[in-house]
């Protein structure tokens, strides 16, 4: 989701450049060898480093770098100026790397300081609507000079090679920084001083960001050694967080999923080399050769060339059923070679635990077969009672209500029914689950397999399976199968944040020493904080350097910036701009849209969910509506004139386009 997205890569990004070891080690079993081939260590004149993937082509010149990306549709320069400030060190840089390069001043973000560098900041471009560019700067000062990358070219590969850039960008080091290392060090215990510690920092970033109500457990030699809620269910209501409260987990299910397909592996019933199509016939991608290459391995590891289709799965999802999204998968154009590059993907995944539920039930259709088998076979023997699939029974208990930045600059209560997207997803994300139960499952994930009793559930090695690398997600870290694995510490850490709209909740377990942290929120904003939540962990424990705190007031600001943003968007709205709007529109897959201009807002109604939007203009004279009620604001609704009347399109990346087309004489 756009806005979130970014902001997460970009702290992910700081995190992994900081406080990580320099290189990666392989598991033995690791069944991937081209990996992370191809890599190049570079340095620059005045002694940037950074690291470059394999297959760009570098073009080196004093001070400056060229680097083209596969498929050259895109460059990034890194060039190394002197200047008084970032603003006039991207000009320079600019004027080098490419002379004749005009555009409307940029919309500058300070960053964290990260990897030696200070002054940080991310230049932002307008780009006209509907354009398939994308421009971008970002300016790092050290010592006498500035180090400025700039990314320039077609958006559509930009997303496609998003872990490419990440690695750039988190691999660039300022003269003589060293990364920190975890290697050797003995952990501290997790004793009362450092639990009261961390539930100080949770309840710190709560209060400064918003959140309505929350809830963490945190686990020290596979065991759990504390689990607790803070603040309430719902804003506007007394009854407050437990450790049984039901939040919507989103993609933290992932490793569940993938535990089940162990499961039924370790009972013969799936192998792990077996070519998906002889599990499932009807499985097809959109490339018949890609299609025969799939095992049921790769469905976890978005690695097949299956990008992300999220702005699909929006629209006309009430009629949905999971054999009818399965069914549209060959319908997904592959934008990347198979088991070339990291491209998340909820359908795949998705795919992957109705694949297994299938295995395990044959007679019953897709969903139903999916939730009795996580039912039967991880839900029941692990005590996670508070779990389920079940939209109704979950909202009628003890559960948590979505939340985000209203259109009063404040956080408020979101409407559920546009999360009832994920019900023909649900196996990468469509679940609801307490602090209590996570907690329960990272236990069973730290023990390999075994139940509290001792009873060994899940061997060991299919557990561990899960873990093996498949594909880079970044500079010292890789995809298993529903888990992001990394090295990158000297310790193994694994992990998954999950984003619905208005809840979040995050895993994250380092299995050498059994630490780790499980949490919820209910409100967008719960991601900033969770992403510091594991930094804090690891200071607390391993005697990381402290970063949390001094970095939680910069994503406090960029919180802040967003409402204001929201706020100021709707505070004089230009009404003139509905005159542009149709009252019906229609698309032949994803449904009718019902435009009502009554009231202070547009309504529109796609009949699965509604909101009320406003319309902006573009510095370009384009019109666009966006969506101000909390939780909504995903995409820009673009107005446009065709021969046959108006439409509102929507672009989200290579081959997500819809297209709404104004229906006549009803």
């Amino acid at each position: 989701m756009k806005h979130i997205g970014l902001t997460t890569l970009i702290i992910a990004t700081v995190l992994s450049a900081g406080a990580f070891a320099a290189d990666t080690k392989l598991p033995a079993n690791n069944k991937s060898p081209g990996l992370f081939l191809g890599q190049q260590r570079l340095q620059m004149t005045e002694g940037s480093r950074l690291v470059v993937p394999g297959g760009w082509q570098i073009n080196n010149a004093s001070n400056m770098l060229v680097l083209n990306m596969p498929g050259h549709g895109g460059q990034i320069a890194v060039v190394e100026v002197q200047a008084e400030d970032a603003a006039h060190a991207i000009a320079a840089a600019w004027a080098r790397f490419k002379p004749d390069f005009t555009s409307p001043l940029p919309k500058l973000t300070a960053q964290p300081d990260a990897n030696g560098w200070s002054k940080q900041a991310l230049a932002s471009y307008e780009m006209p609507a509907g354009s398939a560019e994308f421009i971008q700067a970002q300016a790092r000062h050290s010592g006498t000079f500035w180090n400025v990358t700039l990314s320039v070219g077609k958006a559509a590969l930009f997303d496609q090679r998003a872990i490419d850039v990440a690695i750039i960008n988190s691999s660039l080091w300022a003269p003589g920084f060293e990364r920190e290392s975890l290697l050797g060090r003995k952990p501290h215990r997790l004793d009362a001083d450092r639990i009261a510690k961390m539930k100080a920092f949770m309840a710190d970033g709560m209060a400064r960001l918003h959140i309505p109500g929350l809830a963490f457990a945190l686990l020290d030699g596979g065991e759990i050694v504390f689990e607790g809620g803070m603040g309430v269910r719902q804003l506007g209501k007394p009854e407050p967080v437990d450790i049984h409260t039901a939040f919507m987990n989103g993609s933290s299910l992932k490793p569940m999923t993938t535990m089940l397909m162990a499961h039924l592996v370790d009972q013969n019933k799936l192998r792990w080399e077996q070519n998906v199509t002889g599990i499932y016939p009807a499985f097809r991608l959109s490339d018949a050769a890609t299609t025969q290459r799939v095992q049921l391995r790769h469905l976890g590891c978005h690695c097949t060339g299956v990008p992300n289709y999220q702005l699909n799965n929006f629209f006309g999802f009430g009629s949905v059923t999971p054999e009818i999204m399965m069914a549209r998968i060959a319908d997904l154009p592959l934008t990347t070679p198979f088991g070339e590059v990291y491209q998340y993907s909820n359908q795949m995944v998705a795919a992957a635990g109705f694949i297994a539920g299938r295995a395990a039930f044959p007679k019953l259709a897709l969903g139903p077969a999916y939730d009795k088998a996580m039912q039967e076979y991880l839900f029941n023997p692990l005590g996670m009672r508070d779990s389920t699939f079940d939209m109704a029974r979950a909202q009628r208990g003890n559960h948590a209500a979505p939340h985000g930045n209203g259109p009063d600059g404040k956080t408020g209560v979101g409407a559920m029914p546009l999360n009832h997207h994920l019900i023909p997803l649900r196996p990468a994300g469509g679940g609801w689950t307490s602090v209590h139960d996570m907690a329960l499952f990272m236990q069973f994930e730290a023990r390999a397999g075994k139940l509290p009793n001792g009873k060994q559930l899940i061997s060991a090695e299919h557990v561990l399976e899960r873990r093996v690398p498949q594909v880079a997600t970044g500079l010292d870290g890789y995809s298993g199968m529903g888990l992001g694995v990394s090295n990158r510490l000297g310790v193994t850490t694994l992990s998954h944040m999950g984003t619905v709209l208005g809840s979040n909740s995050d895993f994250f377990l380092v299995p050498e020493s059994g630490i780790g942290i499980v949490a919820l929120s209910n409100a967008d904003q719960g991601h900033y904080l969770f992403m510091m939540a594991r930094q804090r962990l690891l200071e607390l424990t391993y005697d990381v350097k402290p970063t949390a705190e001094s970095m939680l007031p910069q994503l406090v600001a960029q919180n802040e910036a967003d409402a204001a943003a929201r706020l100021a968007e709707v505070a004089k709205p230009d009404r003139s701009l509905e005159k542009h709007l149709a009252a019906r529109y229609a698309h032949p897959v994803f449904g009718k849209l019902t435009v009502s201009t009554a009231g202070d807002f547009p309504v529109f109604d796609f009949g699965d969910w509604k909101a009320r939007f406003v319309g902006t203009t573009k510095p370009d004279g384009s019109v666009v509506f966006s969506a101000i009620d909390p939780i909504h604001g995903l995409f820009e609704y673009r107005v446009q004139n065709t021969a046959d009347g108006r439409a509102i399109v929507l672009d989200d990346g290579p081959g997500q386009r819809i297209q709404f087309n104004e229906v006549k004489g009803e």
